[in-house]
């Protein structure tokens, strides 16, 4: 999240002393080894669309499904967002 962090604000930045050319929004999950490409992306998918209604210009992340395939300890430490 860091990363998605520092590439918004340097998205943000004026160019040349003018107005910000854009904000971006970005959706992510977690994967703990176990999930299903297809339910990371639905998951990555609706974390980007809450983003979009929280607010312009902010990452939102969510974790992974407790239907996934996942060891006991993996679910206990995921989160479903």
């Amino acid at each position: 999240m860091l990363v998605l962090d520092r590439l918004r604000a340097a998205l943000s930045e004026a160019i040349d002393g003018g107005t910000p050319r854009f904000t971006a929004g970005f959706g992510v999950c977690a994967n703990l080894g176990h999930a299903e490409f297809d339910d990371l992306l639905r998951i990555a998918d609706k974390a980007l669309y809450r983003a979009k209604h929280e607010g312009k210009d902010r990452v939102v992340a969510s974790g992974v499904p407790e239907h996934s395939r996942q060891s006991p300890a993996a679910a206990a430490l995921s989160s479903t967002g």
